[in-house]
């Protein structure tokens, strides 16, 4: 949208965006999908084929003698990234300002929370592309059913779950490090699991959730990537304002982090594209005298985006739906 004439814009607010800030700290966006500058709000750029990530078979580049040397030629494949506009609005009235003080910046606490939502549009339009069965069937190389849910503790195998994902990932882009993303809930339930306190019996005493480095060393993964944000799922001003977890406990993700300096040219999942320049990431605030309010706006222009779709694991049924 176009910015009204009378914005102040308040540079020193633009760290609300920043991963670090404290209302940031329920989103892992950011995480699985690192943060990237890009010049333009559209591009194309050239992606390597996922298979080119693999080794070729040794037996093409064992040379005879007088014989021509194995070769190959990887052709790019074309992709597009497009951002676009994630903002919201909080308006503050003229009249609570004067309530709240001289030393009060009520602007700055709304521009946080304005903030808040325009980073919760991102978790959940990831939360629906890494959920999303047809893109990411839990079938054959793309995700598998659990053998146990993680809830019946005694019988679960997560270990071998996520062994067999791991595998099927390391198959499409070679070896790289491999990340695990659950729920608060799942991750207590692994703290549960027989087999996870069977491994870690001699190292720790029991406890009522794993720290999460402990668990990634027990599952053979890089890391993990816990999931908690939770958005309102009641209409303003209710009476008993309810709010609903954005992840579902029924369904966990293996994925390889896109860690490499250029887009395409590194396997792993996504990327966060973010407009570089002035223009990426904006908060300001301006009036509107016929409310007698300020408005705080936090913009940001983003892509959330998938690289390599190849990169991500669909573990399905991890924990026992409810009535199930």
């Amino acid at each position: 949208m176009t910015v009204p004439s009378s914005a102040i814009f308040r540079a020193d607010l633009l760290g609300l965006f920043s991963a670090t800030a404290p209302q940031m700290q329920q989103f892992v966006v950011r995480e699985i999908m690192p943060e990237m500058p890009v010049e333009g709000a559209t591009g194309e750029y050239g992606k390597l084929p996922a298979s080119s990530f693999l080794s070729p078979p040794g037996k093409n580049v064992r040379r005879q003698r007088n014989a021509a040397r194995a070769r190959s030629s990887t052709v790019l494949e074309d992709a597009l990234y497009a951002v676009r506009e994630f903002s919201f609005e909080e308006m503050v009235d003229k009249t609570d300002e004067r309530y709240a003080g001289p030393n009060a910046d009520l602007v700055s606490v709304a521009a946080a929370i304005a903030a808040d939502k325009v980073r919760l549009g991102q978790e959940i339009e990831l939360a629906e592309e890494m959920q999303d069965t047809t893109k990411y069937p839990t079938t054959g190389t793309t995700g598998l059913v659990v053998g146990t849910p993680w809830d019946d503790f005694a019988a679960a195998t997560p270990r071998a779950d996520i062994s067999e994902g791991k595998e099927a990932l390391l198959n499409k882009g070679g070896e790289q490090d491999v990340y695990l993303r659950i729920t608060r809930k799942q991750h207590w339930c692994l703290s549960q699991c027989e087999q996870i306190l069977e491994v870690l019996k001699y190292t720790r005493a029991p406890e009522a959730e794993l720290p999460l480095p402990e668990l990634a060393s027990a599952l053979g993964v890089a890391g993990i990537t816990l999931c908690t944000a939770r958005q309102m799922i009641t209409a303003p001003g209710a009476d008993e304002p309810k709010a609903a977890p954005i992840w579902s406990d029924q369904h966990a993700s293996l994925y390889v982090r896109h860690e490499g300096e250029m887009v395409g040219k590194s396997f792993g999942f996504g990327r966060s594209l973010v407009l570089s320049g002035d223009d990426g990431q904006m908060v300001y605030s301006y009036e509107e005298p016929s409310r007698n309010a300020e408005l705080a706006v936090a913009e940001e222009h983003v892509d959330v985006h998938v690289v390599f779709p190849e990169a991500h694991f669909h573990l399905g049924n991890v924990i026992t739906a409810p009535g199930g």
